[in-house]
């Protein structure tokens, strides 16, 4: 390779040979490896991007103006990648949200607008937020947050936490204005938390100044189920 010319290299780096000779192994074989990002408009630059955030490690260097120019394909590629539904071999089931960043904004809105709109049910899905999107959530997400609040089929959980958003996008909802949509949600059934508790929880939260934490939901939704996957 140190007889190849800058352009020559520069070649192969963009089929991927180089990295598959001269870089540590990739991700396993998965539906990110070999569809999604495969699929990308910036293969090399999403793989890079993938394999660095299911690590957690920086394994493979992304320039600054590479990232840029790449950033509207990996969000694409992101999107799709959390919308999987097939079984992950192990290691990857969880760690696969570590693609979401605020590194792909604002980009990355894009999918989230489209999570709202397209969700049948009322779900908040804690997963597509960074902590600081979850509290400082784009103006634009008002309405959706709100006609899902309208939604009929909504639960206490999820009423609960499209009410989070509500205060964090306007700054303010009022817990006496919010015991209403949370009595008029379908119940919470079989929960670790009786559905009073996620009510009166939830209530609290509101009371509290500032803005709601992506954790503070988190908590809420973990101890409900009894689950912190």
């Amino acid at each position: 390779m140190r007889a190849l010319s800058h352009d020559e290299l520069q070649m192969l780096k963009r089929t991927g040979f180089v990295y598959a000779l001269d870089s540590p192994p990739h991700l396993p074989s998965t539906v990110i490896s070999g569809r999604i990002v495969d699929g990308c408009a910036d293969r090399l630059a999403a793989e890079k991007y993938f394999d660095n955030s299911i690590a957690g490690e920086r394994r493979f260097e992304i320039g600054t103006e590479e990232f840029a120019g790449a950033r509207t394909a990996i969000a694409r590629a992101a999107c799709a990648a959390v919308a999987v539904s097939e079984p992950w071999p192990d290691g990857v089931s969880h760690e696969i949200f570590n693609i979401v960043s605020d590194e792909l904004l604002p980009e990355w809105l894009d999918c989230l607008y489209a999570q709202f709109e397209g969700a049948e049910t009322a779900v908040v899905a804690l997963n597509y937020f960074t902590p600081g999107l979850f509290e400082q959530p784009p103006q634009k997400l008002l309405g959706p947050v709100r006609r899902a609040l309208g939604k009929r089929n909504a639960d206490t959980l999820e009423t609960a936490l499209l009410l989070f958003l509500e205060k964090n996008i306007t700054g303010n909802v009022r817990p006496a204005s919010a015991r209403k949509p949370l009595l008029a949600a379908t119940p919470m059934r079989d929960t670790d938390l009786s559905n009073e508790e996620v009510i009166e929880r939830t209530l609290r939260l509101l009371a509290k100044p500032g803005p709601i934490t992506r954790d503070d939901a988190w908590t809420l939704q973990s101890e409900t189920y009894g689950s912190w996957d």
